[in-house]
């Protein structure tokens, strides 16, 4: 940030693995926002 560059968090690249986990062990497609919002509900704790 200090040298002006962009940063990014990670946190979708978590989301979207979680989205492959799950999909892959329940055949089900979570809702990618609520995953989202719950992660970042975690990480304000």
């Amino acid at each position: 940030r200090a040298a002006g560059c962009k940063v990014i968090d990670g946190l979708g690249m978590l989301v979207n693995q979680g989205i492959i986990g799950i999909e892959y062990w329940t055949g089900i497609t979570p809702d990618a926002g609520v995953m989202r919002l719950a992660l970042e509900e975690v990480f304000r704790q």
